[in-house]
This record gives C-alpha cells, structure tokens and sequence, in this order.
C-alpha cells in the first residue's frame, strides 16, 4: 500500500473518532448505541461496542465481517493487506456514559484495494493524458506569441537598422530578451556615432584632398610664371643679346625670383610640415612681443604705430606654427592698414585679437580670402598664401577663429583652448 495513502487514512480515522468521541461523552448506553449505529452508517466505518463487558458490532461497510467476543489490537495497523482484499485500519477510544461508566469504542475503517486504486486511474488516464496535451498546447501557444512576437518586432527593427533608419527596438521586458533588445539599441547607437564620425572624417579629407590638389595646381601656375621669366633672363645672358655690363642687374632680379619662388615653396612645406612638430607650454607675451619686434621697423615707413596690450599667458601649441600665425596676421595687418593708422593687438583672457584700420571686407568675401593664391588687390605684393595657410594651421592645432570687418577696419580674433 502507497505509504502516503495509508497516512491520509489513518489521519482521517483520527478525526472521525474525535468526533464521535464528543458526541457520545455523558450520553446514556442505549444513546450512544443509537449514536455509534448512525455514526458507523454515515462515515462508512464499522464499529464495535464494548459497554458493560458485551461487545456489539455495528456494520458500516461489506466485504470485510469480523465477528469476535472481544476487541481487536488497536493501534492503527493493517489488520488484512493485500491486492484484492485492501487494508483495514483498526482504531479505538475510551468515553464516559452518563452514569459513569466507562464505554470502549472501536473504530474499522476500510482501504480500498491497490487493484481498485490502479483500475480507477487506468479509467481516467486517457482522458488526463488528453486534458494534459491540450493544456500543454495552450501553454505552448501563447508562451511561443509571448516569445516569438517580440524577436520578430526586434526582427522588423533591425532591418530598419540596415537601412539605417531613426529606428530603436521599443521592448520593454526586464527579461534577456529585453536585454538583448536593449543591447542592440546601444549598439546601433555606437554604430551611427561612428558612422557620423567616419562620414565627418571622410568629408574632412575630402576636403583636404581638394585643397591639396588646389594647392599644386595654384603653386604649379604661380612657380610657372617666375621659373619662365628666370628661364628667359637667363637665355638672354647666354645668347648674348644682354650686355656684359647689365649682367649684375638681371641677376639681382634673377636671385629675387627665385627668393620669392623659394619663400612660397617654404610656406607650401610649413603647411605640412606644422603638424608633426612637438606641442609644448608657449609664453604667447614672449612670442607676440618678438614678432611686433620684427615688423615695427617696417610699419613706421608707412607711418603705422602697434598699441598692444599682452598679459602673462601660456599655451600649449606649436610654437613655430603659432609663430607663423602671428606672423602673417601683423604682416597684413601692416600691409593693409590706412597709413598713419594704430594696429591694435590684444593676447589676454585665452584669445589673440588684431585689428586694423582700412577697407572693410564683406561677409561674403571674407572666405575665398582663405583660398590659396587668392589676391584681392594686385597692387600689394604677396602671393596670396597667407590666410590659406592661417587657416590650415589653426584648423591642424584646433583653435577656433574668426575675421570680420569691425569699426571701420578688419578684425581676426583666435581663441586658445
């Protein structure tokens, strides 16, 4: 017999003598036989009555009589146990008559037989097998929508993403399949920060791809001219169609020429040659002071004074591009300045700012004033590489800028970081 099941009997076997214990305590013998009787017809249990030194039986259930003179062991062990017969729980209680006197009560309770409990279950295992697949099916249904219906929203998504659209996965589970749509999100995140980058990168080399080849073709055109007047005055003096004694002056301007082609060459060269030199702490009070030093001599032929006001300041930069930035900003400062006029330079609070009286030049120019070989007036010498070259070192440093016309003049401000 399943151990489980006898125990659940044998505590229901309890119960029912508590039970009947209550109702029969105090009540008189002919009561409580009248009592037992019912009790044993109602609970299915046969019981048997010891008052007075008789023992009644009191039959509740068949197939299982026993008929005995005196009371059976009574502490709820199987009496019979088999297959086909079953088990009988024998069970017993003392209670007190209304005279006082002491009734023994003895409880049978029948255990159906394990053939009876295997045939039984035999009966209803289709059916449970049936009830289970069609449970299970129903669970499989919508635990499967539960599952499949987000990996294909995620699905939908990505393929979005492909395309690369403003798309994001819009699930939100705190299950790994919201992690893993969360993840994606994240990624797909990166990737179209590094997609901008990458196309930010490709228009910037683009862009200095194309003025690389507009810088060759300005320097080819603008070398050309000064290499064929050198070629000529040279030829001349090897033909002999100049005289001996003007040979000193068409070599001073032969010597010129190639000064001028060779300060243009140097400049091209500094372009590139900029970037790669060391950064390090640069006293722009030192820096800007020594190049006003360089260009006060000039700038009093054309009657021009500097104001400068330059505070204690240090940067990290590139000295020598820095230097080649101040440079050109005084030089066409004092190039393109009205004659008698002040050139205002101020190196405080992290900004360099030059300005100069003259012409003011409109938004509209003002940015082809950058592009190489660019000359707006042909009566100024120069060749037109300056500002290109302004822009592309503070471009290469990453230093923000600005020119623009300011109170009757032109402004170039440069912000340090």
């Amino acid at each position: 017999m399943n151990q489980a099941y006898a125990d659940e009997k044998k505590e229901k076997a309890k119960r029912n003598l508590n039970e009947l214990s209550e109702q029969i305590t105090g009540k008189s013998s002919e009561e409580i036989r009248r009592i037992c009787g019912e009790f044993a017809l109602q609970k299915n249990v046969n019981l048997n009555l010891k008052i007075d030194g008789k023992v009644q039986h009191l039959q509740g259930f068949s197939g299982a009589d026993i008929v005995t003179d005196e009371l059976l062991p009574s502490d709820l062990v199987p009496l019979v146990n088999n297959e086909q017969l079953g088990s009988i729980l024998v069970s017993d209680l003392t209670a007190v008559d209304a005279d006082g006197k002491t009734i023994l009560v003895q409880m049978l309770s029948n255990v159906e037989s394990l053939k009876e409990a295997r045939e039984a279950t035999l009966k209803i295992l289709p059916f449970s097998f049936l009830c289970s697949i069609v449970v299970a099916l129903i669970f499989s249904y919508f635990y499967s929508r539960l599952i499949v219906r987000p990996i294909k929203e995620i699905a939908v998504t990505t393929e979005k993403m492909r395309e690369m659209r403003e798309v994001k996965c819009e699930i939100s589970r705190s299950d790994e399949i919201g992690e893993l749509a969360e993840d994606i999100n994240k990624l797909y995140a990166n990737l179209r920060q590094m997609i901008g980058r990458l196309e930010k990168e490709k228009g910037l080399i683009s862009r200095l791809e194309k003025e690389k080849v507009d810088l060759i073709r300005g320097a080819s055109h603008e070398l050309k001219t000064p290499l064929s007047s050198l070629h000529i005055m040279l030829e001349n003096m090897l033909i002999g169609t100049v005289k001996v004694e003007d040979y000193p002056e068409r070599l001073e301007a032969a010597i010129l020429v190639v000064e001028k082609m060779s300060k243009m060459i140097e400049q091209i060269l500094n372009v590139s040659r900029d970037g790669e030199e060391k950064m390090m702490d640069v006293d722009m009070a030192s820096l800007v002071g020594e190049v006003i030093f360089e260009y006060e001599l000039i700038a009093k032929t054309r009657g021009l004074g500097f104001e400068s006001r330059i505070s204690k300041m240090k940067i990290r930069t590139n000295r020598s591009a820095m230097r080649e930035v101040i440079s050109n900003l005084i030089s066409n400062a004092v190039k393109y300045a009205e004659e008698g006029s002040v050139i205002k330079i101020r190196c405080e609070k992290g900004k360099f700012l030059i300005w100069n009286a003259g012409e003011e030049i409109s938004a509209q120019e003002i940015p082809v004033l950058f592009d190489p070989f660019y000359r707006r007036n042909e009566k100024f010498a120069g060749n037109g590489m300056g500002l290109y070259f302004v822009k592309n070192i503070l471009a290469s440093l990453g230093l923000k800028y600005r020119f623009s016309a300011y109170k009757g003049g032109m402004k170039f401000e440069i912000w340090f970081k």
